[in-house]
């Protein structure tokens, strides 16, 4: 009999994980070329929009909202706007900062950590301090862009 109800409480454990986990392990290696990356977008929302744009993990919940995504689209665009008009050498502090703002902004939500992972923003943003070039940038920018384009068709929430 005690194992009986040691296998229930495992159950009901499991299932107060909620899907964080799940939505996490369907991240795939992005190829990120300009053919690509549009793609890449709208695989990755789906994985969201099957969980109606919900994350959950033990007895937090969070939603996916647009306005979350345009404040992440805003810094990336505010970062490719002053290297185009000053060069690429002038921003990588910028950059840098870019991505502590992906964390911390991860930090606060646990839909948009989820996001972040899953559309591997700080990887990305990674490789484009590295290469240092205007056209992975630009590229970084379009792909913010078409995950908001995809995330808002697909029905994602407003607030």
């Amino acid at each position: 009999m005690y194992n009986n109800q040691k296998s229930r409480r495992t159950y009901s454990q499991e299932k107060n994980k909620g899907n964080y986990d799940k939505v996490i392990k369907q991240k795939f290696f992005l190829k990120f070329t300009d053919e690509s990356y549009v793609d890449e977008a709208k695989e990755i929302v789906e994985i969201f929009k099957k969980e109606n744009f919900e994350i959950s993990y033990k007895r937090r919940k969070e939603k996916l909202t647009n306005t979350q995504l345009r404040n992440l689209l805003a810094m990336t665009s505010a970062v490719y706007d002053k290297a185009r008009n000053n060069g690429f050498d002038h921003v990588n502090e910028k950059i840098a900062y870019l991505k502590v703002q992906f964390i911390y902004q991860s930090g606060r939500n646990l839909a948009v950590k989820a996001f972040v992972e899953v559309a591997q923003l700080v990887e990305l943003v990674d490789k484009i301090r590295d290469l240092k070039k205007m056209d992975d940038l630009l590229r970084f920018c379009h792909y913010m862009e078409a995950l908001i384009a995809y995330f808002k068709y697909y029905g994602g929430a407003d607030k």
